[in-house]
C-alpha cells in the first residue's frame, strides 16, 4: 500500500507538471495555427519531427542510460553525470561530422535554409533533456517542473514575438534559446562538482549497452509518429502535411504528455522494485501502474472522440478546423494504444534490461506504418495517414504485449479495467447529451462536468481500492 501511495503522489506531481507543459503546448498550437499558413505549419512540424528523430538517434541512449543507472547508483553522482557530459560531447562531435556531410549533399535544395537549423535545435534540446533526466532520476519533480515549464513558456513567448519580425526563423531561434538558457538557470549548482577525472569508461560502456537498443526503439517509434507528415508532403504537399500535423500535435501535446507524466513518476520506483529482487513486488507495482495509466488515458480519449468538433473550433485557426474535426478521434485512438505500448509494455523490457528485444515490436510497427501510409494516403488523403497510425500502433502493442510477458509475468487487473470502461462509457453518453452547446465557455463546462462525473464513478466503483488510499492519506494528515 505504501508503494501505491508513493506512486500516486509522484504521479500527481508529474501530472501537474505535464499539465502545465501541455497547456503551453496547447497555447503554441492555438497561436501558431492562427498566425501561420498551413504550409508554414507543415515546415515547422516537419523540422520538429526531424529534431525528434535526430535526438533519438544521437542522444537518446545517453538519457536512457543515465535514467536507468542513476536510480541505483546515485551515491556516484559525480562519476555518473561527468560520464554523461563526456558522452554528450562525443555525440555532438560525431553528429556534427555527419550533418556537415549532409548539408553539402543538399547544397542546392530549397530545404537547405531550414536544414541548417537542425543541428542547433538538436544540440540545445539534448542539453535540455539531459538536465530533465537528472531531475527525474533524482526524484525531484518540482525541479523537473521548473525546468520544463520555464523552457516551454520562454520558447513560446520568444518564438511568437520573433515570428512577427523574422517569420519561422524567429520561432526556431526562440526554441534554441529557451532550451539552452533554462537548464543553466535551474541546474547551475548541479554541475559545479563535475570534472574530467571522474569520467568512468565502464559506466560509459553500460550507458551504451543499455541505451543504444532503446535509442533504436525510440527512433522506430518516432517513424510511426512523424513519417506520415513527410510522406504527406511528398505525395500531396506541405499544406496538407501542416493540416495533419496540427491535429496530431494537439492530441500528443495533451494525451501523450499526460501519459508520459505517469511514466516519469512510476519508472524510478519500478527500477527500485526490480533491484530488490522481489518478483511479486515488481508484478504488483506494474499492475498498479497499468491501472493508473488506463484510468488516466480513458477520459482523455473520450474527450477527444466526443468533443472533436468543439475542440477544433476553439483551438485551431479556420483553415485547420474541418480536417481536425475528422482526424482528432482517429488520432486519439492511435495515441491511446501507442501510449500503452510505449509507456507500459515497453517499460517491461527496460526493467528487465532486455532492451534489444524491444526493437522487434518497434520495427514491426514502423514498417506497418510506412507501408500503410504509402497505400492509404494516395487513396484517402490525410485521413488515410491517421488510420495507418492507428493500425500500426495496434499491431505493435499486441507484439509488445506478447513479448513482454516472456520477460516479466504480467498480471493485468481486468476487473479494474472493466470498471474504468464503464465509467468512460457513462462519461461519453453525458458528453453526447450536451454536444449541442458551443463556444469556449461551453467547452470548459463540458470538460469539467464530464471529468467530475468520471471521477465520482471511479470513486464509487472503488477502482484500485482508491477509497482506501484516500483514507490512508487523510489519516496521515490527521
Amino acid at each position: 500500500m505504501r508503494q501505491k501511495v508513493m506512486q500516486t503522489n509522484h504521479s500527481f506531481y508529474y501530472l501537474v507538471i505535464k499539465s502545465g507543459a501541455a497547456l503551453v503546448g496547447l497555447l503554441s498550437i492555438l497561436v501558431f495555427t492562427r498566425v501561420m499558413r498551413p504550409d508554414e505549419y507543415g515546415i515547422y512540424a516537419m523540422l520538429l519531427s526531424g529534431l525528434g528523430i535526430c535526438y533519438a538517434i544521437f542522444f537518446q541512449w545517453l538519457s536512457q542510460g543515465l535514467g536507468r543507472f542513476y536510480v541505483i547508483e546515485k551515491e556516484r553522482y559525480v562519476a555518473l553525470v561527468s560520464t554523461a557530459i563526456y558522452g554528450f560531447v562525443l555525440a555532438i562531435l560525431f553528429s556534427s561530422v555527419l550533418w556537415g556531410i549532409a548539408i553539402l549533399c543538399i547544397a542546392e535544395s530549397p530545404w537547405k535554409q531550414w536544414a541548417l537549423y537542425l543541428p542547433p535545435l538538436v544540440f540545445s534540446y539534448a542539453w535540455y533533456e539531459l538536465n530533465l533526466r537528472i531531475a527525474n532520476a533524482s526524484m525531484q519533480p518540482k525541479l523537473y517542473g521548473y525546468i520544463s515549464s520555464s523552457k516551454a513558456s520562454l520558447g513560446l513567448l520568444i518564438g511568437a514575438a520573433l515570428y512577427q519580425r523574422f517569420g519561422l526563423h524567429g520561432v526556431f531561434l526562440g526554441l534554441i534559446f529557451s532550451a539552452i538558457v533554462t537548464p543553466i538557470f535551474w541546474m547551475r549548482t548541479n554541475w559545479q562538482a563535475l570534472n574530467t577525472q571522474s569520467i568512468d569508461k565502464a559506466v560509459f560502456k553500460r550507458f551504451l549497452v543499455y541505451g543504444l537498443p532503446l535509442a533504436l526503439t525510440v527512433t522506430l517509434t518516432l517513424v510511426v509518429d512523424v513519417s506520415d507528415r513527410f510522406i504527406i508532403a511528398a505525395l500531396l504537399d506541405a499544406e496538407q502535411a501542416g493540416l495533419y500535423a496540427a491535429s496530431y500535435d494537439l492530441v500528443v501535446q495533451t494525451m501523450g504528455f499526460v501519459v508520459a507524466a505517469l511514466y516519469l513518476a512510476a519508472f524510478p520506483l519500478l527500477v527500485k522494485d526490480i533491484e530488490t529482487k522481489s518478483p511479486k513486488r515488481v508484478v504488483l507495482g506494474l499492475a498498479q501502474y497499468s491501472t493508473l495509466l488506463f484510468a488516466t488515458s480513458v477520459p482523455l480519449l473520450i474527450v477527444f472522440v466526443a468533443l472533436a468538433g468543439s475542440i477544433s473550433v476553439v483551438v485551431f485557426g479556420s483553415p485547420f478546423r474541418e480536417s481536425a474535426t475528422r482526424l482528432i478521434p482517429v488520432i486519439a485512438f492511435g495515441v491511446f494504444v501507442g501510449g500503452f505500448k510505449i509507456h507500459f509494455f515497453d517499460v517491461v523490457f527496460q526493467l528487465g534490461q532486455r532492451t534489444s528485444q524491444q526493437i522487434w515490436p518497434a520495427l514491426l510497427t514502423a514498417i506497418m506504418n510506412v507501408v500503410m501510409n504509402l497505400l492509404w494516403i494516395p487513396k484517402y488523403g490525410i485521413d488515410g495517414a491517421a488510420y495507418a497510425t492507428l493500425a500500426a500502433f495496434a499491431l505493435g502493442c499486441l507484439a509488445s504485449a506478447v513479448m513482454a510477458r516472456r520477460v516479466i509475468p504480467l498480471i493485468l487487473p481486468g476487473a479494474d479495467f472493466l470498471k474504468i470502461c464503464c465509467a468512460g462509457i457513462c462519461m461519453y453518453l453525458w458528453l453526447l447529451g450536451v454536444e449541442s452547446f458551443d463556444g469556449l465557455l461551453a467547452l470548459v463546462l463540458k470538460l469539467l462536468s464530464s471529468l467530475c462525473l468520471y471521477s465520482v464513478l471511479i470513486l464509487a466503483l472503488n477502482v484500485a481500492e482508491v477509497r482506501r488510499s484516500i483514507s490512508i492519506q487523510w489519516l496521515r494528515k490527521k
